[in-house]
């Protein structure tokens, strides 16, 4: 997405990019709907080791989001390294989501497996792709992969019998066997393949495995037209061989959960009743169902690891393992699901293990999904730099904006800060309790937030505008659970008008202004912070822009209605 992103992984690594005499290859470990705030990814005796491989060889970043929790944005945001505002690909089926649109919008004409390809590398992928990847449309796949087997809506989610397609070929059913054991099956078979390809050519691999687990089951009844007719949400299911594991394992209750009070909280959430013994107890079910179903994904990478070892591949292989969105349970009195601006959905894990890395190092500085895909391109040493929404690799710039990464370019190294202090996420559309479905569907649930961390990390703040005209702002550090909303003390005011205008920038940002929002406020160079743009100097200037505000709620993007005075 940026420059300055592009060293994600080198604030850990502290290599040179593009100095290696072959350019490494890549695994991509993408699940779907994995919390990092309720603990389904520590690894100890408590609790599933699905990321443990890849903790105990690597990086763990501890401050890493997605910008749109919900999983087809988000895969696009990854692949694409944009925002969903700059890709206008916004939801999960058309009209605003959906395979018909990506294709429409030509998002696979120009992206990370495409450019990976025109670096000279073999590009495969196999698992969830996005939700309306169908037995219907499936034909053509999208563009960009060498191999592409990938599951086949409304076969998706049943975990005991997935079907895939093979670039665009006949769906194939595995009917009672796992969804996971397949993935992985394949996951292998593309892997051995890549390297004895790489072997003979030279050709380094970027592969993409995406098991669809902890996502919840779901099932789809059909007419006799073929029309639906309705569709069920049930728990995971986990593997045979692991429905007993984890049965003393107890739900995170932090702060946030089930509250009897939440003063401060947008309309919507004041209105959700408290969640009954009953309810609760059906969302201890639900998160021992989630991590009884990461154990298959546990041996998924570890196979994977050990066919890297037994190849002889560790030394030349990065291997990411994260998520498309996070997820709760129980927080803020919601049942199961994602869609909101808090902490649960937002925040995903990201672990990272390959050459040169430190094992066991932790890394505190915030990163996003949006920062994955030119980081990889910039490790693959193709890239002289990048703006918001292109990479500029070879000397051949994709996407629209950006620049080139200056020589010697060391931004985002531990003594230079983090790669960026601020980020934005943004959601469109409806609020569904996946889990208690006495709770309605909440249809105004469009959002658009900042984040903010110090880089000194003494200090941190989210910032919430909701289409409904209320707002949040919560101190991460003394208040992580966000439970008090501090725009109820007047003493929050100054704030407000800075981070009203760090919104109105971001909002709707496209190339550097992504990362670099107080250039646009700040052409000068005076201000690189929040922090510095609390001195009370600039209260004239802050107090002359205009807040970021949506016209009304709509649950898709329209210019017209986002209104800002940086579009």
């Amino acid at each position: 997405m940026t420059p300055i992103a592009i060293t994600l992984v080198l604030i850990a690594l502290q290599v040179s990019v593009g100095h290696s005499e072959k350019p490494p290859n890549f695994i991509v470990i993408l699940l779907d709907d994995l919390d990092e705030t309720q603990r389904s990814t520590v690894g100890d005796s408590s609790f599933p080791l699905a990321p443990s491989h890849a903790r105990h060889a690597g990086v763990t970043f501890t401050n890493h989001f997605v910008s749109t929790p919900i999983c087809c944005p988000s895969r696009v945001n990854l692949l694409r390294g944009q925002y969903s505002h700059n890709t206008n690909f916004t939801d999960v089926l058309g009209p605003h989501g959906g395979y018909a649109k990506f294709k429409a919008l030509g998002l696979d004409r120009d992206w990370l497996p495409g450019w990976l390809q025109a670096a000279g590398y073999s590009t495969l992928y196999t698992g969830k792709f996005i939700v309306d990847y169908t037995i219907r449309n499936h034909r053509p796949p999208p563009a960009g992969w060498t191999a592409f087997d990938a599951l086949v809506h409304p076969f998706t989610f049943e975990y005991y019998c997935p079907a895939f397609a093979l670039d665009g070929g006949p769906p194939a059913m595995y009917p009672a066997q796992y969804v996971t054991d397949v993935v992985g099956a394949k996951a292998r078979a593309l892997l051995r393949s890549a390297a004895a390809d790489a072997a003979v050519s030279g050709r380094p691999f970027y592969l993409q495995v995406a098991p669809p687990a902890p996502h919840h089951s779901m099932h789809y009844d059909y007419n006799a037209t073929g029309g639906l007719r309705a569709r069920h949400w049930y728990p995971p299911v986990p593997a045979e061989r692991h429905w007993e594991a984890f049965s003393g394992a107890a739900l995170p209750r932090p702060a946030s959960f089930n509250p009897r009070n939440l003063w401060g909280k947008p309309a919507w959430v004041r209105g959700l009743e408290r969640l009954t013994p009953g309810n609760v107890t059906f969302l201890e079910e639900v998160f021992r169902l989630r991590l009884r179903s990461l154990l298959a994904v546990d041996e998924l990478v570890a196979g994977i690891m050990s066919d890297l070892e037994a190849l002889g591949l560790t030394g030349s292989t990065y291997v990411l393992f994260t998520s498309d969105n996070g997820y709760h349970e129980g927080a803020h009195r919601q049942g199961s699901g994602k869609t909101t601006a808090y902490e649960e959905d937002i925040r995903v894990p990201l672990l990272v293990a390959g050459p040169g890395l430190r094992p066991g190092s932790v890394i505190t500085s915030t990163t996003q999904h949006v920062d994955l895909a030119p980081t990889l391109l910039a490790l693959a040493g193709r890239c002289g730099g990048a703006g918001a929404g292109a990479v500029r690799c070879g000397g051949v710039r994709y996407g629209g904006g950006g620049g080139l990464m200056p020589t010697g370019y060391d931004w985002g190294t531990q003594a230079r800060g983090p790669p960026r202090d601020e980020l934005l996420a943004e959601f469109w559309g409806v609020w569904d309790d996946e889990s208690i479905h006495s709770h309605a569907p909440y249809f105004n649930n469009t959002w658009k937030a900042v984040r903010v961390l110090r880089n000194d990390r003494s200090e941190a703040y989210k910032y919430v505008l909701h289409c409904s005209g209320d707002y949040e702002l919560y101190d991460l550090v003394r208040d992580p659970h966000e439970t008090t909303n501090l725009l109820a003390s007047a003493a929050a005011a100054g704030m407000r008008r800075r981070l009203d205008a760090l919104l109105a920038v971001l909002a709707v940002c496209r190339g550097r202004a992504c990362v670099r929002p107080f250039e646009v406020l700040h052409p000068d160079g005076s201000v690189s912070d929040l922090w510095a743009a609390m001195d009370e100097q600039y209260d004239g200037v802050y107090g002359g822009i205009t807040p970021f505000r949506f016209g009304r709620c709509l649950p898709y993007q329209d210019a017209e209605n986002e209104l800002s005075d940086f579009r």
